[in-house]
């Protein structure tokens, strides 16, 4: 589904995408009203659903009759589009990246029948050379590392956004280490290559 998506859905699918629980983080003070708005379209458009809120489900709505909680988590095709911004355009879900969401969900949802060799295997394709994620790739195989805010600032991308990029990084295969830098005064993220894993 070629849906536009605005800055605030990016945002809200990217930190979606880098939970366990799949589920939309709702932001404290006046960003909460436009992300409540931001995810009306991302209900309609099939990318979310709303579900029960249970234990640490983050809340979005109450119900005034029931008082039942609820909360949106994201569907597969949400788990598409957050992996196609952290493919690298930008523009919306790519193939190989809506490939492998598609394969993740099956994953976590107990699909036997996948095989999961073969998701290893496809996951390590490299990023396409040019995009933005092939730009943090070389950041992160620098000694140094990078910080999150670095990456952000190269990429032009907000954090929420960077972080789903390294998560799906990390789907693809690659191995990144994480170590605080006091000097810094933030997480310093280093790329490790699939092949160098063995040594």
């Amino acid at each position: 589904m070629a849906t536009k998506l605005s800055d605030t859905q990016r945002d809200l699918l990217a930190a979606a995408a880098q939970r366990d629980d799949r589920f939309l983080t709702l932001p404290e003070g006046r960003r909460a009203a436009a992300a409540r708005q931001a995810a009306a379209p991302l209900l309609a458009a099939g990318l979310a659903r709303e579900v029960r809120a249970r234990g640490e489900a983050p809340v979005w709505r109450q119900d005034k009759d029931s008082q039942c909680t609820f909360a949106i988590k994201l569907t597969t095709a949400g788990m598409k589009a957050a992996a196609g911004l952290a493919g690298g355009d930008g523009n919306g879900p790519r193939s190989e990246a809506s490939s492998q969401a598609d394969r993740e969900s099956s994953r976590t949802e107990g699909a036997s029948q996948v095989d999961k060799a073969k998701i290893e295997e496809d996951s390590r394709a490299a990023p396409r050379s040019g995009a933005k994620i092939d730009g943090v790739l070389q950041m992160l195989d620098r000694p140094e590392g990078a910080t999150l805010e670095a990456m952000a600032k190269a990429t032009g991308w907000l954090p929420h956004t960077t972080s789903a990029a390294l998560t799906g990084l990390r789907r693809r295969g690659f191995v990144l280490e994480r170590s605080r830098d006091d000097a810094v005064g933030s997480s310093v993220y280093r790329l490790q290559r699939p092949s160098q894993t063995g040594d």
